[in-house]
């Protein structure tokens, strides 16, 4: 028992040492609303959630963010990362870690996928809100509807730059670390994701969903308020990206699917 947490130990330093190590390579780069991060590096919790168990990834990703809060210069800093980027990755990855462990089918990676960052990134998106309202009040002059449209805007932008590079990225990394599985002491589950049949046709829903968001966002009056607050280029880059989100997915269920 006391191995095991030792071991458990070490897994969630090492996840929150890359984790951070990656946060700062992409940390530079600007978001539509000029807080928080592109943030590709998630690949790395969603990893650790996927071959050891939730709570590493859990504990990893809380950990790598706050300890990236703190090298950075974007962002809210250690503070405001405490009510927004520390819980907000705890909860997402812990989801996703409990759906994921459920079986290796492809559908519960990709619904955890979504479904883990989705919540993770509302409370994160809600964390930096009530921190620029009411701490650090430079939304304060907002509306209330504004604020609810920039929180739903911050979810957005987070969940469709995230979850194409988990679910096109994850796997591969997974398939290389095959070899090494009877090589280590941390008694890891490198076993391949499997695919039904009866699994498609909610991979393809899911692809369709995104790519039915894209529609809302780049040709209805509110996807216009959405992005209201911010540059026209920033907002078609979070277009983009919402559409390629849908056909990542799509191509899983493809290649899948032959």
């Amino acid at each position: 028992m006391r191995e095991n947490g030792v071991k458990s130990i070490v897994l969630v330093a090492l996840c929150a040492t890359l984790y951070a190590s990656l946060i700062v390579l992409t940390a530079t780069i600007p978001t539509p609303w000029g807080v928080g991060h592109f943030r590709p590096a998630v690949v790395i919790p969603a990893l650790f959630g996927l071959i050891a168990s939730p709570l590493v990834a859990a504990f990893g990703a809380a950990l790598g963010t706050q300890i990236g809060s703190f090298m950075l210069p974007t962002g809210l800093g250690p503070l405001g990362s405490l009510i927004s980027g520390l819980p907000g990755n705890f909860i997402g990855f812990l989801v996703y870690g409990f759906i994921v462990r459920g079986s290796r089918s492809w559908t519960r990676f990709i619904v955890g996928t979504i479904a883990g960052t989705l919540v993770g990134n509302l409370i994160a998106a809600s964390g930096v809100a009530f921190w620029l309202t009411f701490i650090v009040p430079k939304w304060a002059s907002m509306s209330s509807e504004a604020l609810i449209l920039t929180i739903f805007g911050l979810t957005m932008f987070w969940e469709v730059t995230m979850v194409p590079f988990i679910i096109l990225i994850v796997p591969p990394v997974l398939a290389a670390l095959r070899p090494l599985e009877k090589r280590t002491i941390f008694n890891l589950n490198l076993n391949p994701l499997v695919h039904t049949k009866g699994e498609r046709s909610t991979i393809f829903s899911l692809a369709v969903s995104f790519c039915i968001l894209y529609i809302i966002v780049a040709f209805s009056p509110f996807g216009s308020m959405i992005f209201s607050q911010v540059q026209p280029l920033y907002a078609e880059i979070t277009k983009i990206f919402t559409l390629f989100c849908g056909i990542s997915i799509l191509i899983i269920y493809l290649i899948k699917l032959f």
